[in-house]
């Protein structure tokens, strides 16, 4: 499969902008339960956590155009970011960075 073509810096963005929108982070935080689950149980594959990670992708896209009036992000970016996310959580909760009591689920 092919690299996506697109700008990093704009990957970079959208991420530095979902992690930091308070009005995303009660997503966020289910999105890392249903993994917490899936992990606990045996259930867990990445390519489940994925579309989570980009549905919340797509919604802060969104918030990110409606508030600064840009060009969207492409979907390949979002796609690549969703994927990225996903692996970058999956290690945190296996490595005991999220557990139901720190994140109060």
């Amino acid at each position: 499969m092919a690299m996506a073509q697109f700008d990093e810096h704009d990957k970079t963005e959208l991420e530095l902008y979902v992690e930091n929108t308070g009005e995303l982070y009660e997503h966020k935080k289910k999105i890392i339960g249903i993994m917490l689950s899936r992990i606990e149980s045996g259930r867990y594959e990445l390519r489940g956590a994925v579309p989570l990670w980009r549905a919340w992708l797509d919604r802060g896209a969104r918030m990110y155009q409606k508030e600064i009036e840009r060009h969207s992000f492409p979907p390949a970016l979002r796609g690549e970011l969703a994927q990225d996310l996903a692996e970058k959580y999956e290690a945190a909760i296996r490595a005991h960075e999220y557990t139901r009591e720190n994140m109060r689920l």
